[in-house]
């Protein structure tokens, strides 16, 4: 089994992270975990070492959805994201591969996909959207009382 795992080096996400791999191993299970944001500390680096089945690629995107998502399908129940404007989908193994090599021939493709998950996160899917949605569910709450 290979699996991607995409994280931040930073704070709770990285922790999960490496339990994560860790949680793994024993299904002799491949990961490629790949860093979004600032660089590994040697701190971070030394805790992968013993990793043997973790493959690292650590990248300089942005945290933000500064970069073209593609993903195995999955059900988006509040509808927030609209494939193929915010995000790509792959069916298996080939068309991953297909999406992956079209985004990186077509950057004005690659930006436009970006741009466009971009705005809707920041519209949509914010910590206060967050927020706001879990208050309104407080006061339904109460109001049932």
């Amino acid at each position: 089994m290979r699996i991607l795992l995409t994280a931040d080096p930073i704070g709770g996400v990285w922790s999960y992270a490496l339990e994560l791999c860790e949680a793994l191993r024993p299904l002799h299970a491949s990961v490629a975990l790949v860093t979004l944001g600032r660089s590994l500390t040697a701190s971070q680096r030394a805790q992968l070492e013993p990793m043997d089945h973790v493959t690292l690629y650590e990248t300089k995107f942005r945290l933000e959805f500064g970069i073209p998502l593609v993903t195995a399908p999955w059900d988006d129940c509040e509808g927030l994201f609209e494939p193929g404007k915010d995000y790509l989908v792959a069916q298996d193994g080939v068309q991953m591969r297909a999406h992956l090599q079209s985004l990186c021939r077509d950057r004005g493709y690659a930006e436009s996909l970006s741009r466009h998950g971009l705005q809707t996160i920041r519209a949509r899917h914010t910590c206060a959207h967050r927020v706001r949605e879990l208050l309104s569910i407080c006061r339904e709450l109460v109001a049932q009382e």
